[in-house]
């Protein structure tokens, strides 16, 4: 416990002589450092127009999985034939072949709203596999 006081009161003395005093000293607040604002560019024409996406058209061989809203029975997972069709329970032949994900769906639930078959239907669609495009070349 000496120790301990005596290592204080020595630590108080050197403040004392070294003229430290930390009641007096101001505080100023450090200003952030202004950065000039970028320079606006023209960006080239071909950055201005960048290519719009476009979704996969479903073909032939593509297996997808369809359901529809608080309707489990029309569950389906069917392979899209070779000319474009899968067989849906209640409606039968429907073509989407070369269709878009979303423009399936659509087609799919305007049928059954159609058929009176599900009100307002809610139609998802999701690409379980899909069948890569395929080419042969032959020759030398």
């Amino acid at each position: 416990m000496r120790s301990l006081t005596s290592m204080a009161a020595a630590l108080a003395a050197c403040v004392l002589v070294s003229g430290c005093n930390l009641l007096s000293t101001s505080y100023r607040p450090v200003r952030p450092v202004e950065t000039p604002a970028p320079a606006a560019t023209a960006a080239p024409a071909e950055q201005a127009e960048a290519p719009a996406m476009t979704e996969y058209p479903l073909g032939a061989g593509d297996i997808v999985k369809i359901t529809v809203y608080n309707s489990p029975d029309l569950t389906t997972e069917a392979e899209i034939s070779q000319n474009g069709t899968i067989s849906f329970p209640l409606i039968g032949e429907t073509k989407i072949g070369g269709l878009s994900r979303a423009e399936a769906e659509k087609a799919i639930a305007t049928a059954l709203s159609k058929g009176r078959f599900v009100r307002n239907a809610h139609v998802n669609m999701l690409v379980m596999q899909y069948r890569g495009r395929q080419v042969s070349v032959i020759g030398e």
